[in-house]
């Protein structure tokens, strides 16, 4: 059975390129954006407003970027990655671990194969949307085709979320259109959500908003819960059966206490085991599997240089 978890996860993944020092130069110091970087991902700057006090940036945030120059990679761009930059400038922040001051983020196509992952640099970032400001502004009723089922279901989620006083936010092909207006979602979407529960949440609690979202909401619900060390599945974790799958940035493991350390604090893990990027079939959730292959970075190794 705990095989069985581990292996439903990895499978998820396919290969990915491992970046390379000799092709990476190491980058000249800055202090806003070193000295930020925390936990997972790190309290990174945005944009031009840099301050200390800056939010962190974690998995399923949106970036908005100027375009393929930003981004460092370790395979060419396929076709559809130009296409799709030309279209709509927003990557999703992936789970994984940041690399040199940069970010892990991904790109998704308009099918389950087209999936391409990435490294941002911090300054490249034009803006971020959480899932958490979608709800604060209440967003999916003035962006994204409200025809949509899951679209028209986001109200009855944002009541019942309320009634359980939790942090949540729309994600996947919904959150996406919600944000950047985007035509991603279709009429067959599950609605992906993200819960972020930094303090332990009781199981009793868990079980009863899964009973209503099964009853009183139109679509499939996909709920993660977000523990700080990583995340949970709703569905897996109101069963109350342990261990539990942890889908943290070095890949899945199984825990008794999905809140008890903070394994997303991970920028002392060795080269080999950093996931890569290219053509992957990536997700905030899901682990990597790595090779040996070289990478280039497009657009911004002068900047790297320092020339």
């Amino acid at each position: 059975m705990e095989v069985e978890k581990m292996r439903s996860v990895e499978t998820d993944s396919v290969p990915g390129p491992a970046f390379h020092s000799s092709i990476f130069p190491a980058r000249r110091h800055e202090p806003g954006i070193d000295t930020h970087m925390k936990d997972a991902l790190g309290a990174v700057p945005l944009g031009r407003s840099c301050r200390a006090a800056d939010p962190e940036i974690l998995p399923h945030d949106l970036l908005r970027v100027r375009g393929a120059a930003d981004l460092c990679i370790a395979d060419r761009l396929p076709d559809w990655v130009t296409a799709y930059l030309a279209r709509t400038c927003w990557v999703v922040v992936r789970r994984s671990a940041p690399l040199e001051g940069m970010l892990p983020v991904g790109l998704r196509g308009n099918s389950r194969g087209e999936r391409f992952a990435a490294y941002l640099p911090a300054e490249a970032i034009l803006e971020r949307i959480t899932p958490e400001d979608l709800v604060r502004r209440a967003s999916w009723r003035f962006y994204g085709r409200r025809e949509l089922p899951a679209l028209r279901s986001l109200d009855v989620v944002g009541q019942m979320m309320a009634d359980f006083a939790l942090q949540w936010g729309p994600t996947g092909s919904v959150g996406f259109e919600v944000a950047t207006g985007a035509p991603t979602a279709k009429t067959s979407s599950d609605l992906d959500l993200v819960i972020r529960a930094p303090s332990e949440l009781k199981i009793d609690v868990c079980r009863r908003l899964r009973i209503r979202l099964a009853e009183r909401v139109a679509v499939r619900t996909d709920v993660l819960i977000e523990t700080g060390a990583g995340a949970i599945a709703l569905d897996e974790y109101a069963c109350g059966s342990l261990p539990i799958l942890l889908r943290s940035s070095i890949g899945p493991k199984l825990v008794y206490n999905p809140w008890e350390t903070n394994d997303e604090c991970c920028l002392h893990i060795p080269r080999t085991r950093i996931p890569g990027t290219g053509n992957a079939s990536f997700s905030a959730e899901s682990s990597s599997r790595h090779s040996d292959s070289g990478c280039s970075c497009i657009g911004s190794r002068k900047r790297r240089n320092g020339t």
